[in-house]
């Protein structure tokens, strides 16, 4: 097995991040390239193009999860139909509730709780609070 360098996007993930098991999410090195793509803004847009269950819905939206629970910026879910970026909205709100740094972030609307949030997955819009 591939020894991944301290400190890695690798490392990151695994530590933030779970699978449908509970357990750290491991990134393949294909995963990896998509995942420092969108969190290290390398492009302004990214077309992605593997095979059907790659995970590229999950690591988006970790990646776009950690970009937004640490900078300050706006982002938009762009896909063919709602439905396709409600999928990736679902994971980005699945994933919120995976480690305390992106929980904390998340801003709830009133009246509404983590609890709510974390049964519904199908919100339009979530904020998070990262100062200024």
């Amino acid at each position: 097995m591939e020894q991944k360098p301290a400190g890695s996007t690798f490392e990151l993930v695994k530590s933030l991040y779970r699978n449908d098991f509970g357990k750290p999410f491991e990134l393949t090195p294909g995963q990896n390239e998509i995942f420092d793509a969108i969190f290290r803004k390398q492009h302004p847009r990214l077309p992605v193009m593997t095979f059907t269950q790659y995970g590229k819905s999950d690591v988006v939206s970790m990646a776009l999860l950690t970009r937004v629970a640490t900078f300050a910026e706006k982002w938009v879910i762009v896909a063919p139909s709602q439905p396709k970026a409600r999928i990736i909205s679902a994971y980005v709100i699945k994933h919120s509730f995976d480690n305390e740094y992106t929980m904390s972030r998340l801003k709830l609307e009133e009246g509404e709780s983590m609890e709510m949030l974390r049964r519904e997955r199908s919100k339009n819009r979530l904020t998070f609070n990262v100062g200024n």
